[in-house]
């Protein structure tokens, strides 16, 4: 308890000058010890506006009563980490050691936590996957994390058991290094934690309601709400009302160079755009990893990503909004969110402009990472396909795979027949009303989750409930739709390409895929189009450098797929362990869109490491073998 860590880093945007020995939110200096930061997160159900509120709506201060969650002036139950929404944010410096006990006491319910970003190498028995790396952890039981952190950028972690990260089990995780070993350090003069800003989609019912979702809702996927570091106001759309409800406010001082990190923590199919009235953004980071920097006027992004910029607060003094914008199926539902960018000194507390509006979404300027891949000659976009890397650039990503993975991926309909009738019990998905019931697929195969973790418990799962695979070693399915445990072996030092291709062509979605363990280069992406059709043609064309945009493409851990298109990323197969590659829409990663990659063989792999004492390894079902044989009468 010595090392126990504040939940509240604070409204405050400069580091406690008190040097206080305990906190690891600080400044990271070079040759600076490193710290043991101890964090303790109790999960249970909870609910925005609770009587810790008081009477938050009609006294806005009372809505900064301890354990109170405004969120957008909407009264619902929620699941939470320390009564908070996000989750206690973890600002540590790199070399640091964290150590996280996670107590479950949410009833009927298990977790885990996913560190989103982090590679975990020589511990992925940390990486919080469950019936992968680890048993879940049941109702009031803890499990303790603890680890080293090597990597410097900005993460966060969230809850990978059912659909808890949607109602609200997530935080940011920040990892600084010293200013001076940053690629991109000279452009600005603080990294405050303050200015951690997190994108949430919301809903205003329970997550779990809208899977496999309701034929016959109004709330329906595309009814999301968002919320700014937890707060926001919603305007009703029956009655034009607006809830009373305070908003997240950033604070800088006029000429002074911001850095600010931007999580995209939204769970489902909504791409999102951001905005700072009047104000351009410098772009120095992608999902942790620096990039050579690019001037821009706005952002787009998907659930997972994580973007990095610099603030010059150059403008006059006064409030500015931050603006967040759902696009694509959810531009048409009017759920914009705001927060204020405040200058020190200004006289108004919120902007004298006024609050934008749905005419706000035809974004002028220059755009990054824009829907589909829009940034070929003539569009007003930059894709992460065009950005270059500036730290940890692996030269041999530009030479010729060892392996190529092809993996298309998209939607099965069974129909009613094929779902309701056959006693298959799929889980499906139900997205909108008038839609088709829907499971999700890669190389036509719905993940099966094993029986026990693979990473622990391998003994435990029946060799019948892995995939059957093909000559080439990848697993395969000669149906319409296979279901079963999808694991694809991948030799260790392998420079590996995967191949991901659109082939849903229904709703326009741009699917993030996500990658635990690794961060990968982003090495071309696009539309579909005669000649550039198949994931044949795609290979193809890779060899000759055709589809290359960069000279040293950018390194990112998740990744939207262009609606109707395709990516092609590139890794090197150096973090031995199983790590989960999945569709980051957390209702499409239900319904099968996920699978599971082996990086060397299991027990050779001496970085792979051990669970250490205390660790369960032992979890999983119960059904033995029973004999029905008929009781012999005696006379």
């Amino acid at each position: 308890m010595d090392y126990l860590q504040e939940d509240d880093i604070g409204d405050y945007y400069y580091f406690d000058p008190s040097d206080d020995p305990v906190s690891c939110t600080r400044e990271c200096l070079a040759n600076a010890p490193s710290k043991i930061c101890y964090y303790r997160f109790t999960l249970e159900d909870y609910a925005t506006l609770s009587q810790a509120c008081e009477n938050c709506t009609t006294n806005v201060s009372q809505c900064y009563n301890p354990q109170c969650i405004p969120a957008d002036g909407v009264e619902r139950g929620i699941v939470s980490v320390n009564r908070r929404l996000p989750g206690p944010s973890i600002q540590v410096c790199q070399g640091d050691r964290i150590v996280i006990d996670v107590i479950n006491r949410m009833p009927a319910r298990s977790t885990t936590l996913h560190f989103h970003g982090l590679y975990m190498d020589d511990v992925p028995y940390y990486d919080g996957v469950p019936m992968v790396t680890q048993c879940p952890i049941f109702e009031d039981n803890g499990f303790r994390y603890d680890f080293y952190v090597y990597q410097a950028g900005t993460y966060y972690w969230h809850s990978h058991d059912g659909y808890q990260k949607v109602d609200g089990i997530e935080g940011s995780l920040i990892v600084r290094k010293p200013i001076e070993f940053e690629p991109n350090g000279d452009l600005y003069e603080y990294d405050l934690p303050a200015h951690t800003i997190m994108f949430q989609d919301w809903f205003h019912t329970d997550g779990s309601q809208h899977y496999p979702g309701l034929v016959r809702p109004y709330n329906v996927l595309d009814r999301t709400f968002y919320l700014i570091n937890g707060r926001g106001r919603t305007i009703e759309p029956i009655n034009g009302t607006t809830t009373e409800s305070p908003l997240t406010v950033i604070r800088v001082e006029q000429g002074k160079r911001y850095r600010m990190r931007f999580i995209g923590a939204m769970c489902t199919h909504c791409p999102t755009r951001v905005t700072i009235e009047g104000h351009t953004l410098t772009l120095i980071a992608a999902d942790g990893n620096g990039v050579k920097p690019v001037l821009v006027d706005y952002l787009e992004f998907h659930s997972g990503e994580r973007f990095d910029f610099v603030l010059n607060a150059d403008h006059h003094i006064g409030s500015y909004w931050i603006y967040v914008a759902p696009l694509a199926s959810c531009r048409d539902t009017y759920n914009y969110q705001v927060a204020v960018l405040q200058y020190e000194g200004s006289q108004h507390a919120e902007p004298q402009t006024p609050v934008p509006d749905e005419e706000y979404l035809t974004a002028v300027g220059l755009g990054l990472n824009l829907q589909n891949a829009t940034c070929g000659a003539g569009e007003n976009g930059i894709c992460v396909t065009q950005l270059e890397t500036v730290e940890n650039f692996d030269t041999r990503v530009m030479g010729d795979p060892d392996i190529n993975i092809p993996i298309t991926f998209g939607y099965y309909f069974p129909g009613i027949k094929g779902e309701f009738q056959n006693k298959t019990y799929h889980r499906y998905h139900h997205p909108q009303p008038d839609a088709l019931a829907v499971i999700y697929h890669m190389n036509h195969i719905y993940y099966q989750s094993p029986s026990a973790p693979v990473l622990s418990q391998r003994e435990d799962i029946p060799e019948d409930a892995y995939c059957p695979t093909g000559r080439d070693g990848i697993t395969s399915c000669v149906s319409d739709l296979c279901s079963c445990f999808n694991v694809i072996k991948i030799p260790l030092g392998a420079m590996v390409q995967l191949i991901l291709l659109d082939d849903s062509f229904w709703g326009g979605l741009n699917h993030p895929f996500h990658l635990h363990g690794y961060s990968y280069h982003v090495m071309a992406m696009g539309y579909l189009q005669p000649g550039l059709e198949t994931t044949y043609q795609i290979t193809e064309l890779m060899k000759t450098g055709e589809l290359l945009q960069s000279v040293a493409p950018v390194l990112k851990d998740t990744v939207a797929v262009p609606s109707e298109g395709y990516a092609v990323i590139r890794f090197v197969a150096d973090n031995p362990g199983y790590w989960l590659f999945h569709c980051h829409f957390v209702y499409h990663h239900g319904s099968g869109m996920a699978v599971l990659l082996q990086l060397g063989e299991r027990g050779r792999n001496p970085r792979q490491g051990q669970p250490g004492e205390g660790f369960s390894k032992m979890c999983g079902q119960l059904l033995p073998a029973t004999s029905f044989k008929e009781k012999t009468q005696q006379n």
